[in-house]
């Protein structure tokens, strides 16, 4: 995993990649990943494989749940912040309606699927109430981490928003995992391990909250007169609600079809090799993090000299970056399945979900480019189609691959939409 972190920095230079951002933010990703990737390891050690195949399913669930409850309103921050920078009030009221907005919408939401699991999902093996408790804390504060993450991208902090988002989540964890473990204390249950999320996004959230209202801007217009843009903010946000939903579900659909087909013996054995694949987009999320709102600006500005380069140059770092850590990760598997013998079907899901990703950054920000050009009701129905191939596929050869035909359709699906996605990109822009 150290190779992740070992960009060559003349090809950075060469590339001409807004070169201090791109690599803190692409450095901050890989950190994250790592740490991310020690947590897994760790979990793998501590749980036996179908407790951590059940950690898998309830916090896949709680991903999904936080990203519905936000409402794409951590999308629609980094198109309506940089293009109201010269009306401070606009961004203080969108600031304040979003913040309320995600807390009502996620305890709600959060509420509703965690008593349905608790009532119909069959595959129990720890207590209801502590388990399905703590997938709603975790639910809810993700959903408020989501909304302020997607804030500090909007001030142009991508490398502070990917630590929030992924370094100083996985930290604390794991410190927490190994202090437990040094001490004898039990974190054997699914409950115990996934509460600490909870606790250690509850820091972030006032931590970066902090962080958000020092880059606000100092000068507020009171304007009582003019009518609040509550509707127009949702019209933004909703299209990206469902494009980001449906873009989780396309990560996270296999392992909660899983969770819900197969015994979690087969979900643990899934999730870790598709934990340690997703590694591989360090690149691609590190350059689209800094991408995503300079798209938006120079788009704005109708600057497509400028918007045109940066995609290319974008790009290149998301080829060379995948291809080079996608190669470290391949060679490096067996080593790890070797420690975790338990695991060692995972390998060919590995295997597939890692070529994906490798394939994928060929298709540059493509998607990214759609989402911040005002083309999110066109990438919602790519993204639907996408997604309703990925699940139908996957239900179909489940039967016939067995958990590795989630990795196959998943990879799949993922390359078809992107791919679409860039050929849209050369005709259009």
């Amino acid at each position: 995993m150290c190779a992740q972190l070992s960009l060559n920095f003349d090809i950075i230079m060469t590339l001409k990649i807004p070169t201090g951002k791109a690599l803190s933010a692409t450095l901050a990703q890989g950190t994250g990943l790592a740490l991310g990737f020690l947590v897994h390891l760790s979990l793998a050690h501590i749980m036996k494989i179908e407790s951590y195949g059940l950690f898998s399913f309830i916090f896949s669930i709680a991903s999904t749940v936080s990203m519905i409850s936000v409402f794409g309103l951590q999308s629609a921050a980094q198109r309506i912040i940089p293009n109201h920078e010269a009306e401070p009030h606009i961004v203080h009221k969108f600031m304040r309606f979003s913040w309320v907005f995600t807390v009502i919408m996620s305890v709600t939401i959060s509420a509703v699927v965690f008593l349905c699991l608790a009532a119909f999902y069959t595959q129990n093996i720890e207590p209801k109430l502590p388990l399905y408790g703590a997938g709603f804390l975790l639910a809810t504060t993700f959903s408020i981490m989501r909304l302020h993450v997607g804030t500090l991208k909007a001030f142009h902090q991508g490398a502070w928003a990917i630590s929030y988002e992924i370094v100083f989540r996985e930290l604390p964890i794991l410190v927490a995992l190994w202090i437990a473990v040094l001490l004898g204390l039990s974190l054997t249950s699914v409950s115990s391990v996934l509460i600490l999320y909870p606790a250690a996004f509850l820091g972030l959230i006032i931590f970066s909250y902090y962080h958000i209202q020092k880059l606000k801007p100092s000068k507020f217009i009171n304007n009582d007169t003019e009518r609040p843009q509550y509707k127009s903010w949702l019209i933004i946000a909703t299209p990206m609600m469902l494009i980001m939903t449906t873009q989780m579900l396309l990560h996270r659909s296999d392992i909660i079809i899983l969770g819900l087909l197969v015994p979690l013996e087969d979900v643990g054995s899934y999730s870790f090799g598709a934990k340690l694949s997703h590694a591989a987009s360090i690149a691609v999320v590190g350059a689209a993090a800094i991408f995503a709102p300079r798209a938006s600006k120079l788009f704005k500005n109708k600057d497509t000299k400028s918007f045109r380069r940066e995609f290319t140059k974008t790009r290149k770092f998301m080829i060379i970056g995948t291809l080079a850590v996608g190669t470290v990760m391949a060679l490096g598997i067996h080593v790890v399945l070797y420690l975790f013998p338990d695991y060692g079907d995972a390998l060919w899901a590995f295997y597939i979900l890692v070529a994906g990703y490798v394939l994928n950054s060929f298709w540059g920000p493509s998607t990214y480019v759609m989402i911040m050009t005002g083309q999110e009701r066109r990438m919602m129905w790519m993204t639907f189609a996408t997604v309703a191939f990925n699940i139908i596929s996957t239900l179909g050869l489940v039967v016939v691959f067995g958990p590795t035909s989630a990795a196959i359709s998943t990879a799949i699906a993922l390359n078809i939409r992107n791919a679409y996605a860039y050929r849209i990109y050369l005709k259009e822009y």
